[in-house]
């Protein structure tokens, strides 16, 4: 799978459900495995990881460059940070794959 796809997949996951603290969250609201059938929602660590055939070091790294920050999940878990803010990010790494 090539990086806008993984990208894309992975922002999907995290649009319908996002969560901070951990990779992933089922329904209850407790952690989960970030493939899980139960998980609901993700962090975008998290999400990048649950997108088979995908390169998780280039996605991640794609989105660290993204955000400006080698942390994700420190980054995604500041109390200050939004799902949007969230999105945004993948939104710039989408953009910033070479066609």
């Amino acid at each position: 799978m090539d990086e806008t796809n993984a990208l894309n997949e992975a922002r999907k996951l995290v649009e319908k459900g996002w969560c901070k603290g951990t990779s992933a969250r089922n329904a209850a609201g407790e952690p989960t495995g970030t493939t899980d059938v139960d998980a609901v929602a993700w962090c975008p660590y998290g999400a990048m990881g649950a997108i088979p055939g995908a390169s998780f070091i280039r996605t991640t790294d794609r989105y660290r460059k993204s955000i400006g920050r080698l942390a994700i999940s420190k980054w995604n878990d500041e109390p200050e940070r939004t799902k949007e803010e969230v999105l945004a990010a993948f939104d710039r790494a989408i953009e910033s794959v070479e066609p």
